[in-house]
């Protein structure tokens, strides 16, 4: 599912917290594009409730480059 979801190209980030809490950074250009993101999270980690929260401050990391990172590498960043 991380890697489903790291396969978008708004998510630039997935953050894993205790109990089971993700957190799903991602950058859009513009609201239009917010239905379209929250849609696919939803399908895609076949989440029921899911909550949004935004920030208006570009994200700190270029997302221009984008690598493919596996599960491994979110945990090593995330530590």
């Amino acid at each position: 599912v991380l890697e489903k979801l790291g396969d978008n190209e708004f998510v630039y980030n997935i953050s894993r917290a205790s109990g089971n809490l993700f957190y799903i950074h991602a950058y859009i250009r513009n609201m239009n594009e917010l239905d379209t993101l929250v849609t696919f999270v939803r399908k895609t980690g076949k989440i029921s409730e899911l909550t949004v929260g935004i920030d208006r401050n570009m994200p700190s990391i270029s997302i221009i480059d984008k690598q493919k990172l596996k599960n491994l590498d979110y945990l090593i960043v995330n530590s």
